[in-house]
């Protein structure tokens, strides 16, 4: 019952701290891109739905899902009146959703002077949203597949013991391809037909919330050892 417990609590906190981590960055983005004088939000409401119903949806159910750890009754006793937000938990949200906002408002950037300066050739002045839109969706998918663990490297772990995250991720990428690439679907949503290349750049810059997920656990390696690293987790 303990053991079950432990896991549950986990996977609870797992929840929160994706959904949580990626809302303030979209909140952050979308708030910043008037500021910039980019004419507007880059999302429209379909779209923001859309990335809270499916985008945040789909991966955040997925983890918490997520088998206990197979040391998780090594960890030191928690203590009955601690916030669920302690342990770093309430500053990890907040270091990933301004990552994200960063990702996002870099590429909202380059996006808008890359489509003002091609306006010339055909594209369409808000060709730059659909950029924003994949990027910021694309980005999160790399955070569900990091946050799995606060400790562990995603390569640390078999894939095969969450089968869930790894179908979300899938599917919703597959599902957010669609909106661009489907012309039905592209209608609906209010997104632009985007080239291979521009495609290529918003799957680059939102490999880096991965990254940089990843890269804060080797950090936590080196500060934290023993029980302390495991109460991270």
């Amino acid at each position: 019952a303990t053991e079950e417990g432990r896991v549950i609590y986990s996977n609870i906190r797992r929840f929160i701290r994706y959904i949580l981590g990626s809302n303030i960055g979209e909140v952050i983005t979308i708030a910043c891109s008037p500021l910039l004088g980019l004419g507007g939000v880059p999302l429209t409401p379909l779209q923001i739905l859309w990335m809270n119903l499916v985008t945040d949806g789909l991966p955040a159910l997925a983890l918490a899902v997520e088998p206990g750890d197979p040391e998780v009754m090594k960890r030191p006793p928690i203590q009955p009146n601690e916030s669920i937000f302690g342990r770093g938990m309430g500053s990890y949200m907040i270091r990933v959703g301004l990552i994200l906002a960063i990702v996002g408002i870099a590429l909202m950037v380059w996006a808008y002077s890359y489509t003002a300066e091609h306006m010339e050739g055909g594209l369409d002045p808000q060709r730059w949203t659909t950029m924003v839109f994949t990027t910021l969706c694309l980005s999160q998918m790399g955070h569900a597949l990091a946050a799995r663990s606060s400790t562990r490297l995603t390569i640390e772990m078999n894939p095969a013991s969450n089968l869930f995250v790894w179908a979300s991720v899938i599917l919703t990428t597959i599902l957010q391809l669609l909106l661009i690439y489907a012309p039905p679907l592209r209608q609906f949503f209010g997104t632009y037909l985007i080239s291979g290349t521009e495609l290529a750049v918003c799957i680059g810059f939102s490999m880096l919330v991965f990254v940089w997920v990843e890269l804060e656990k080797l950090v936590l390696r080196l500060f934290n050892k023993g029980p302390e690293l495991k109460l991270l987790e």
